[in-house]
Protein backbone atom coordinates (compact mmCIF):
# COMPACT_ATOMS: atom_id res chain seq x y z
CA UNK A 1 0.00 0.00 0.00
CA UNK A 2 2.77 2.52 0.62
CA UNK A 3 4.16 1.55 -2.58
CA UNK A 4 1.53 2.44 -4.21
CA UNK A 5 1.32 6.07 -2.66
CA UNK A 6 5.06 6.96 -3.13
CA UNK A 7 4.48 5.65 -6.87
CA UNK A 8 1.29 8.17 -7.01
CA UNK A 9 2.93 10.80 -5.57
CA UNK A 10 6.39 10.14 -7.63
CA UNK A 11 3.95 10.32 -11.04
CA UNK A 12 2.16 13.72 -10.09
CA UNK A 13 5.43 15.47 -9.22
CA UNK A 14 6.63 14.21 -12.52
CA UNK A 15 3.97 15.45 -14.50
CA UNK A 16 3.27 18.56 -12.40
CA UNK A 17 6.78 20.49 -11.48
CA UNK A 18 7.65 20.92 -15.29
CA UNK A 19 4.22 22.22 -16.08
CA UNK A 20 4.97 25.03 -13.25
CA UNK A 21 8.47 25.79 -15.21
CA UNK A 22 7.19 25.93 -18.64
CA UNK A 23 4.65 28.24 -17.34
CA UNK A 24 7.05 30.67 -15.99
CA UNK A 25 8.30 33.83 -17.49
CA UNK A 26 12.32 32.98 -17.88
CA UNK A 27 13.23 34.99 -21.14
CA UNK A 28 10.87 36.35 -24.02
CA UNK A 29 7.88 35.09 -25.11
CA UNK A 30 7.69 33.12 -27.96
CA UNK A 31 5.74 34.58 -31.27
CA UNK A 32 2.35 32.24 -31.70
CA UNK A 33 2.42 30.00 -34.93
CA UNK A 34 0.07 31.91 -37.64
CA UNK A 35 -3.26 29.82 -38.66
CA UNK A 36 -2.93 27.38 -40.83
CA UNK A 37 -5.28 26.63 -44.22
CA UNK A 38 -8.26 26.36 -43.54
CA UNK A 39 -9.65 24.59 -46.45
CA UNK A 40 -6.77 22.46 -47.35
CA UNK A 41 -5.23 21.81 -44.06
CA UNK A 42 -1.67 22.49 -44.40
CA UNK A 43 -0.07 24.53 -41.27
CA UNK A 44 0.46 27.92 -40.58
CA UNK A 45 4.08 29.66 -40.11
CA UNK A 46 5.75 27.90 -36.76
CA UNK A 47 6.36 30.26 -33.42
CA UNK A 48 10.10 31.66 -32.97
CA UNK A 49 11.63 30.95 -30.11
CA UNK A 50 11.89 33.41 -27.75
CA UNK A 51 14.76 35.93 -27.76
CA UNK A 52 15.20 35.49 -31.65
CA UNK A 53 17.00 38.17 -33.66
CA UNK A 54 15.95 39.41 -36.78
CA UNK A 55 18.56 38.58 -39.96
CA UNK A 56 19.98 40.98 -41.74
CA UNK A 57 17.05 40.53 -44.39
CA UNK A 58 14.78 41.47 -41.11
CA UNK A 59 13.38 38.98 -41.50
CA UNK A 60 12.52 35.81 -38.61
CA UNK A 61 14.06 32.32 -38.97
CA UNK A 62 13.61 28.89 -36.70
CA UNK A 63 18.02 28.78 -35.05
CA UNK A 64 19.61 26.90 -37.57
CA UNK A 65 17.31 26.45 -40.48
CA UNK A 66 16.09 28.85 -43.26
CA UNK A 67 12.26 28.62 -42.56
CA UNK A 68 10.64 31.22 -41.34
CA UNK A 69 8.60 31.55 -38.40
CA UNK A 70 6.10 34.35 -36.51
CA UNK A 71 8.13 36.46 -34.10
CA UNK A 72 6.54 37.69 -30.44
CA UNK A 73 5.46 41.05 -30.40
CA UNK A 74 8.54 41.55 -28.12
CA UNK A 75 11.30 40.10 -30.41
CA UNK A 76 9.12 42.16 -33.93
CA UNK A 77 10.28 45.29 -32.73
CA UNK A 78 14.03 44.44 -33.12
CA UNK A 79 13.44 45.01 -36.55
CA UNK A 80 15.39 48.51 -37.83
CA UNK A 81 12.82 50.34 -39.97
CA UNK A 82 14.36 52.36 -42.42
CA UNK A 83 14.71 55.92 -42.14
CA UNK A 84 12.36 58.29 -43.42
CA UNK A 85 13.87 60.43 -46.09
Amino acid sequence: MSRLIITFIYLMLTISVPSVYANTTHGANGGNGQKGGDSDGTAGMPGCDGGTNPSADGKFYLPGTHQECNPSEEDAKKVKKPAKA
